[in-house]
């Protein structure tokens, strides 16, 4: 038997064919995605280390 957990719900909330497979077929997972945003964190984390602000004010203000 396999256990419950909210990202699972949550994968068969997106698609039940998702939760399907990552519970049978784990090995077919693409975590790309995932990766991607890895990268973009580690990336503004070290610019975030140096001292440059890549935000500029009111760029969120209508």
């Amino acid at each position: 038997m396999h256990n419950l957990s909210k990202s699972k719900i949550i994968a068969y909330r997106q698609c039940p064919k998702r939760l399907w497979l990552e519970i049978h077929k784990p090995e077919l997972r693409d975590d790309s995605a995932s990766e991607t945003v890895f990268q973009i964190g580690n990336s503004h984390l070290s610019i975030t280390a140096m001292g440059i602000n890549v935000a500029s004010e009111g760029a969120f203000s209508g």
